[in-house]
């Protein structure tokens, strides 16, 4: 059966799961990292692998966020939510791994 999910609506339920609060009066930027096909990979690989997957992902986002002044606000499984306590234009492109070998 296939879904349409309306991307908007997606994001703002996204949103509504990590609720994040600026300072009154000062810049905020949030910025949202996920594992795309991590539920699959999970499925098929188990915990061990997926929790060193999520490692991989941190060890490989964090460096860029705190040089940036970023922490992380959220996090549940594989999802992050980060902020910044200033505009941040750009950190880095999307990066994409293939881990099906």
């Amino acid at each position: 059966m296939d879904v349409a999910i309306d991307p908007v609506a997606g994001i703002e339920w996204l949103a509504g799961l990590f609720p994040v609060r600026p300072p009154r009066g000062r810049p905020l930027t949030v910025m949202f990292t996920d594992i795309a096909g991590f539920t699959a990979y999970a499925a098929a690989h188990g915990d061990r692998a997926a929790a060193r997957l999520v490692h991989l992902h941190d060890a490989a986002v964090l460096p860029a966020i705190r040089r940036h002044s970023g922490s992380t606000a959220a996090s549940r499984a594989e999802a992050r939510f980060h902020r910044f306590r200033m505009r941040v234009v750009h950190i880095c492109s999307s990066t994409t791994w293939n881990f099906s070998r």
